[in-house]
């Protein structure tokens, strides 16, 4: 399927690379410090998604999604608790 979608230039490696791996070669001590209620290795993930171009985009999407989530820790927090946020909205625009 990404072969399709990068023949059809949807994505491009890098989509794919961030998909796979996602923040994992990131260094914790080189970033800013993770919000207590998530995993390290999820903060490692946002930070990279926060700093990615999607295929032929020119601005990072996701660019606040970091400060956003630390500015509103709380609206995070219960947010990622919940059994199911995916059919709830994001705590904040980012």
């Amino acid at each position: 399927m990404f072969k399709i979608l990068i023949t059809d230039k949807r994505l491009n490696a890098g989509d794919v690379s961030l998909y796979l791996k996602g923040g994992a070669d990131l260094d914790s001590k080189q970033e800013k410090t993770n919000p207590n209620y998530l995993e390290p290795m999820a903060w490692m993930n946002a930070l990279k998604l926060s700093r990615h171009k999607f295929g032929r985009e020119t601005h990072q999407f996701y660019a606040e999604l970091p400060d956003t989530m630390q500015r509103h820790d709380k609206e995070w927090q219960e947010f990622l608790n919940k059994n199911d946020p995916e059919i709830d909205n994001v705590p904040c625009e980012f």
